[in-house]
């Protein structure tokens, strides 16, 4: 299990190009929340949002584990924050389109195809896991042993048996299309519809939604 080794901590170049690095798309994120609110709902923005939640954070919160398991951590911090900060600018150049679609969030119509939409991808991607769970038990993932306090050696391994050693092709297929196809697009068009049912005031959809 990672823990934070609090009793280490060390002011080297790595930690100070981490945490740079983290206050940085911090403070790219924060202003674009605060100031162009347009630019959250590009569903590219999303996925780069969810990165720095789900990555960037825990990375530079267990910063001492990584530096020391990784055999190049400054290569994971290129890749990690490239990703992100190539995103961000790219995402400023094409802001436009963001703008339109901002403004035609204020427009009301009594027909919203989004909602239904959002319902069938969310259909299609529990049926996805579904029935990937027939083939690989819940307690034997990785995730599942992450949460239950396991070694780092015992999730590695329970990944790769559950994902790359995996004998059923339709196990495999159906994870990688939950996962990295119906999961964005699910993710990407609940975002847009909680903003846009928010600025109407529908609060209790937020609320359902979350």
């Amino acid at each position: 299990m990672l823990t934070r080794n609090c009793t280490e901590f060390s002011l080297d170049l790595f930690t100070i190009i981490n945490i740079t690095l983290l206050l940085t798309s911090s403070f790219f994120f924060l202003r674009i929340l605060k100031f162009k609110k347009y630019i959250a709902i590009k569903p590219s923005f999303i996925i780069l949002f969810y990165n720095y939640i789900f990555f960037q954070l825990p990375f530079a919160y267990y910063y001492f584990e990584v530096e020391k398991t990784l055999p190049n951590p400054f290569l994971f911090l290129f890749y990690l924050y490239g990703f992100v900060f190539i995103g961000l600018f790219s995402i400023f150049i094409y802001k436009d389109s963001s703008k339109k679609i901002w403004t035609n969030l204020n427009k009301k119509d009594e027909s919203d195809p989004s909602i239904s939409f959002s319902v069938f991808l969310l259909t299609l991607t529990m049926m996805c896991f579904v029935i990937y769970s027939f083939y690989v038990p819940l307690s034997s993932t990785a995730l599942f042993n992450f949460f239950s306090g396991e070694s780092i050696d015992i999730i590695v391994k329970s990944r790769e048996s559950n994902l790359k050693t995996l004998d059923v092709n339709i196990a495999k297929y159906v994870y990688s299309i939950g996962r990295s196809c119906l999961a964005l697009a699910l993710m990407s068009i609940v975002s847009y519809n909680l903003v846009k049912f928010y600025k109407k005031g529908k609060y209790y959809y937020v609320g359902f939604l979350s």
